[in-house]
């Protein structure tokens, strides 16, 4: 039995403004929720020395509080500034949990690295709009976010300074005030993810939107370690079987897409884990089988060695990993979603590339344990600012190249006529017409229409040195409409924070989807 009845063709980004994308339809996704707990009551499957129902109820309880059967509606992402397409799931999630009487969980993927910590708002100057950036701490390479440091008071109220410079009375229309505030009284927070959820929380609570937040760098740790240890050979087989067949159905070459292969040389084996240690990047999880231990490398650094005795039980494996001292281990995407899926989530919400690639995760479970995954779904949404825009099309850029081409191959038919022109007109004319006759001649004539075709070229030039001026003009026209275009592709940008959106804008985008009774039943 399957309960994942997403329909994938449909993943689709809304094109128009205030579009929303819920997949599958809410009476569906209630159904699936509520089917989960049957399928998951019969895993009769281990996850290293525990039967795997068990540690499903463990994990929950610890992380989620779940000590019953409210079902768990969870979705996750990177702690950036996150778009309204995204934060569509949380309403979602939100709304689903109520409904069901369960328990909404946002997953807040902290060992993640940052692309930046900017934060990217539009600009008007001069009567040009771009994009500025705004930073907001510096990190320094391959360094997730859990370990960037908290902001310092004060700091706060700087960057909100410098984004109400650039954004002007768009500052105060928006909800960015009430998150600034909320990033200023978080400068006690442990970190800077700390600051940024709490922040991200006071502006979700004026749409009554409410999760538990958990941070996977504190969470994610149980049993899936130990059974990833103890399998490596035959997990990192299935894994990059799971692969193969997505690649396959998707038609997509190679070995690196959508995610690379894990790595086997020899007796070593890449596991889809992260070693984190204080004040490094983040490092691959190498492991080979020892003498009567198993060997753990980051990258090509030796880490140390687990008693192969150590690893039949989880308590036992987890108290011979002291011996790593500050090493941590934090699971890698498919890792992640496999953690989420079958040990928390009754249902797991995904933006549209989460869906798309989280086939490779249903396949890896079918694959290594051998039983149907539990349900997925799918949310997102369009909304833009009210930004400027020019009107202009693609097709009229495109109108202005053809006309530049032209005046660069056809000058004469663009020029003001005067004798000269004429003249050099008829040259180029008998050179083309020569030209052609010659075209049937082969190779024995090459040389000459090589000759013919630059003195085509050189004619061309001179008719355009007499009259510069259609150049000058077209390609002028051409920078303005490329400027034009480029400011609107910055207007246009379904990317920006949620909150630099308007309250009115964001309940519009809430009304647009489901609301809680849609799930009740």
């Amino acid at each position: 039995m399957t309960l994942t009845h997403v329909q994938f063709a449909r993943l689709e980004a809304p094109r128009d403004h205030g579009g929303v994308l819920v997949e599958p339809a809410p009476d569906r996704m209630r159904a699936a929720l509520e089917g989960a707990p049957a399928l998951i009551e019969g895993w009769d499957v281990r996850l290293a020395d525990l039967h795997l129902p068990e540690v499903r109820r463990a994990v929950r309880r610890r992380v989620a509080g779940v000590d019953d059967d409210r079902p768990i509606v969870m979705t996750g992402h990177q702690p950036e500034f996150i778009h309204p397409g995204v934060w569509a799931k949380h309403v979602v999630v939100s709304r689903l949990a109520q409904a069901a009487g369960g328990v909404a969980v946002n997953l807040v993927v902290d060992t993640d690295t940052p692309k930046t910590t900017a934060l990217t708002v539009p600009h008007q100057t001069d009567g040009r709009l771009r994009r500025e950036q705004v930073g907001f701490a510096a990190v320094a390479a391959g360094v997730p976010y859990a370990a960037i440091p908290a902001l310092a008071a004060g700091q706060a109220a700087r960057i909100a300074g410098l984004t109400r410079e650039l954004l002007g009375e768009r500052f105060d229309r928006s909800l960015l005030p009430v998150y600034f505030a909320a990033l200023g009284r978080g400068s006690e927070a442990e970190d800077f993810v700390d600051q940024l959820i709490a922040a991200r929380g006071a502006v979700e609570q004026r749409f009554g939107v409410r999760m538990l937040e958990r941070r996977v760098s504190r969470a994610w740790l149980c049993p899936l370690l130990l059974e990833l240890l103890r399998g490596a050979p035959r997990f990192v087989d299935c894994y990059n079987a799971a692969l193969a067949e997505y690649r396959a159905e998707q038609r997509i070459r190679g070995r690196q897409h959508p995610i690379p292969d894990l790595l086997r040389a020899g007796d070593r084996r890449e596991l889809p884990l992260w070693v984190l240690r204080p004040g490094r990047p983040r490092e691959r999880l190498f492991v080979e089988q020892g003498r009567g231990a198993l060997v753990l490398h980051a990258g090509d650094q030796r880490l140390g060695a687990l008693p192969m005795g150590a690893l039949r039980h989880w308590d036992a494996a987890r108290d011979a990993m002291t011996v790593l001292g500050e090493v941590r281990f934090a699971p890698r995407a498919l890792t992640l979603m496999l953690w989420a899926r079958l040990l928390l989530a009754d249902l797991f919400v995904h933006g549209i590339g989460g869906a798309k690639y989280d086939r490779i995760t249903d396949r890896l479970i079918r694959l290594y344990f051998g039983i149907e995954p539990p349900p997925m779904a799918c949310v997102s949404a369009t909304l833009r600012l009210d930004l400027p825009r020019s009107g202009t099309s693609a097709e009229a850029l495109r109108a202005r190249q053809r006309l530049l081409r032209d005046l660069h191959h056809n000058p004469q038919r663009h020029l003001d006529g005067d004798a000269e022109v004429a003249r050099l007109a008829g040259e180029k004319g008998r050179a083309v017409e020569e030209s052609a006759r010659l075209r049937s001649a082969g190779p024995a004539a090459r040389a000459r229409r090589r000759e013919l075709f630059g003195r085509v070229r050189a004619l061309n030039r001179r008719m355009l040195d007499r009259h510069p001026q259609p150049v000058r003009e077209a390609e002028a026209a051409l920078r303005r409409l490329e400027a034009a275009l480029g400011e609107d592709v910055v207007a246009d940008s379904r990317e920006y924070f949620f909150a630099l959106f308007d309250e009115a804008s964001l309940r519009r985008l809430c009304d647009a989807l489901p609301a809680a009774n849609a799930f009740r039943v």
